[in-house]
């Protein structure tokens, strides 16, 4: 752990102000949440969109953490009015720059981010890997998902989580990017091994503005992200379009990887048919043939399977090693998921017209002739 003394040198702050005894003490952790806050941890009181934590400053010190922040206030124990400038510095700093020691896959894209990240987490734990997730559904080591709140949580408590999984010998993190991350700054500093994407339509008009607004951010992403690796769907114009931006003079194309039904993809769909019990598919990963049934519901789905499996490539996995997982490959809770078997019970979490509209003409696919019935519900405050 850090010092107290430290942490203040490596801000620039004066500690002479310090009892002897609180010099010497250990920080626990950093963290811009006051609700989170143990003993000895720093309370980093930074100005949010709706906010400001240095209103928290009082709340942080009666549970026993340190204050730092942007601005003087009560409660605060040191001003760095440069604090946010400096935050990704200091949480590189303090976690010891816990992204360059674990690989990790960011996956960004409208839809299919969870189920991508979920089945690269089996096929990578199928291969005796330990796997973690940060996602919509849940963040943890894989199999013991706990419940999360936001698809990518913010950059303190991100590079804290990051450097517990590390200490816990995490090989492989498996991290759901959303277009809010990106323009929040909530992955700053991060190092990518693999940087992937689903594909990209409408979505989050109420926070970018505009859909062209939207499609540069996610293009920013796979543009610009630290990453050894790009993983990119032809059969999306967004994901083709970044594919033909690379060239021998300025990028070096062995860094992509590219999947989908266009003969130029490394991971490509030669042939597939929905079957009532799945998506019976004829696949090439890198020369290697393979046909069988994935208990998956929708071309779509196969897509994100595709999606995963270029991800496993990047890494220099052998799909030899893991093809036989590929039959057992489980669906997400909540996407297009097997929920009753008599009537066939299908739920999911569509709530985009592109992903209700494609989640509809693929179990049509799936009906043999039956009638296919559907109950529709949105949350508030989304784009309508």
């Amino acid at each position: 752990m850090k010092q107290l003394i430290d942490l203040l040198n490596h801000l620039q702050v004066d500690s002479n102000t310090l009892l002897s005894e609180q010099v010497q003490s250990d920080v626990v952790h950093l963290s811009a949440n006051s609700r989170t806050l143990m003993q000895g941890d720093v309370f980093l009181a930074l100005k949010g969109l709706s906010g400001d934590g240095v209103d928290y400053a009082l709340k942080a010190k009666a549970q026993g953490a340190w204050v730092v922040a942007h601005r003087a206030g009560e409660g605060v124990d040191w001003v760095v009015p440069d604090l946010a400038d400096r935050l990704v510095s200091l949480l590189t700093w303090f976690y010891d720059d816990p992204s360059s020691q674990i690989k990790l896959i960011g996956i960004t894209g409208t839809n299919g981010k969870t189920s991508t990240s979920h089945y690269t987490a089996q096929l990578l734990t199928a291969l005796g890997l330990k796997v973690a997730v940060i996602g919509t559904v849940g963040n943890g080591i894989w199999g013991e998902l706990t419940e999360s709140t936001h698809t990518t949580p913010d950059v303190v408590s991100l590079y804290r989580q990051l450097a517990q999984w590390r200490d816990q010998s995490v090989q492989v993190v498996v991290m759901e990017v959303s277009s809010h991350a990106i323009a929040q700054g909530r992955i700053a500093g991060l190092t990518f091994e693999v940087v992937a994407l689903t594909q990209v339509t409408r979505d989050h008009l109420d926070f970018h503005g505009t859909e062209e607004n939207y499609r540069a951010v996610k293009a920013d992403f796979l543009h610009k992200a630290p990453a050894r690796h790009r993983v990119l769907n032809l059969d999306d114009a967004l994901g083709l379009s970044i594919s033909q931006s690379y060239d021998d003079e300025n990028d070096d194309e062995k860094s992509l990887v590219c999947y989908g039904h266009d003969r130029l993809a490394q991971l490509r769909v030669i042939a597939d048919k929905p079957e009532h019990d799945g998506m019976w598919i004829h696949l090439s990963a890198a020369g290697v043939e393979w046909q069988g049934i994935v208990p998956l519901y929708g071309m779509f789905n196969v897509e994100n399977l595709l999606c995963a499996m270029a991800c496993l490539s990047a890494l220099a996995l052998s799909f030899i090693r893991y093809a036989p997982a590929l039959s057992s490959i489980q669906a997400v809770t909540g996407r297009m998921q097997w929920a009753c078997k008599d009537p066939v019970v299908i739920v999911d979490y569509a709530h985009t017209p592109d992903a209700l509209e494609k989640a509809l003409q693929a179990l049509r696919h799936h009906c043999d002739g039956g009638k296919l019935w559907v109950v529709f519900g949105a949350g508030g405050d989304r784009d309508a």
